[in-house]
């Protein structure tokens, strides 16, 4: 990827084509929306809302505080890491976690901070857990 949009844009389409092939409709927001990339709606017609943030390192995704969602459990984070020589993998965690691991890894930093975000390696338990979405 040659820009940071591109990246964003590359991870976003990766989601929504893996989203998709497990037979859930979805929509892109195209920036219209804030804290959601992309809305949902599982087989199962529940309908829920997807963050997607994408890397082409394995160090960290840089990323401001997430804001304290209403509703836990209809917004997602997907961390899609975008390497030349693999295919893309897939961290999925729901929101309010996303919230406890940026405060784990910028708590560290403290106000100095000037790369806020989460670290890749605190990401691992969560790849391809595609099941924390509703009936996906």
């Amino acid at each position: 990827m040659t820009t940071k949009y591109g990246t964003q844009w590359a991870g976003q389409f990766y989601v929504a084509a893996e989203l998709t092939r497990r037979d859930c409709i979805v929509t892109f927001t195209l920036g219209n929306a804030p804290v959601t990339d992309l809305l949902v709606k599982a087989p199962n017609d529940k309908a829920f809302s997807i963050e997607v943030k994408s890397a082409t390192t394995k160090s960290m995704y840089q990323m401001k505080k997430p804001p304290v969602p209403d509703n836990p459990e209809d917004l997602f984070w997907i961390f899609v890491l975008l390497l030349k020589e693999d295919q893309p993998k897939y961290f999925i965690v729901r929101s309010d976690k996303v919230l406890k691991l940026w405060h784990e890894w910028n708590d560290k930093f403290g106000p100095e901070n000037n790369r806020p975000g989460i670290d890749q390696s605190q990401l691992k338990p969560y790849e391809n857990h595609w099941d924390i979405l509703p009936s996906v």
